[in-house]
C-alpha cells in the first residue's frame, strides 16, 4: 500500500518514490541503473542519449538530497531572482 515518502510530498511503493511524473529509485546500484536505462532506451538510442539520461537522474538525485538536507531555495526567492533576469 502506498504511503508518503519521508521528508517529501511524494508516494512510496516498495523502493520507488514518485515525485510528480519522475520516478526515483531509492536503492539501486550503478550497474542496476545502467541496465535499467539500457532496457528503457529505444533501439536506435545513441551513447549521448544514455549519458543524458544518466546525468538527468544524477541531477534529480542530487536535488532531492539537497532538499532533504534543507538546502532548498524558497519559491519567493526563486521568483525574485527570475524577475531580475527578466528585467522586471
Amino acid at each position: 500500500m502506498p504511503h508518503p515518502c519521508p521528508q517529501r510530498n511524494t508516494i512510496f511503493t516498495g523502493d520507488i518514490c514518485t515525485v510528480g511524473v519522475i520516478v526515483v529509485t531509492l536503492i539501486m546500484s550503478a550497474k542496476e541503473t545502467l541496465l535499467e536505462i539500457a532496457e528503457k532506451l529505444p533501439p536506435d538510442a545513441t551513447l549521448v542519449d544514455a549519458i543524458y539520461e544518466l546525468e538527468f537522474r544524477q541531477a534529480v538525485a542530487e536535488g532531492l538530497a539537497e532538499l532533504d538536507r534543507g538546502e532548498g531555495i524558497p519559491i519567493e526567492q526563486v521568483k525574485a531572482q527570475i524577475a531580475t533576469w527578466a528585467g522586471k
